[in-house]
C-alpha cells in the first residue's frame, strides 16, 4: 500500500509547487530564483529553508 501512495505523494507536491511558483512569478528574477531554488531542493541535500532565506533576504533588499 505506501509503495502504491509514493507516486501519488511525489506528484501533489510537485502540482503544488507547481502552483505557488505560477502565482510568485513576477519577472525574469523571481523566475531565476525559483527554478534555483528547485533545483538545488531537488538535486543536492540543501534544507530549503535556507533557500527560503535567501529568497526573502533578496525581496527585502528589492532584488526579486
Amino acid at each position: 500500500m505506501e509503495a502504491g501512495l509514493a507516486p501519488i505523494t511525489i506528484g501533489l507536491m510537485l502540482s503544488t509547487g507547481y502552483l505557488l511558483a505560477r502565482g510568485a512569478y513576477t519577472g525574469w528574477a523571481a523566475a531565476a530564483l525559483t527554478g534555483g531554488t528547485t533545483v538545488l531542493v531537488l538535486w543536492t541535500r540543501v534544507n530549503p529553508l535556507w533557500l527560503f532565506a535567501l529568497g526573502a533576504l533578496l525581496g527585502l533588499a528589492g532584488l526579486v
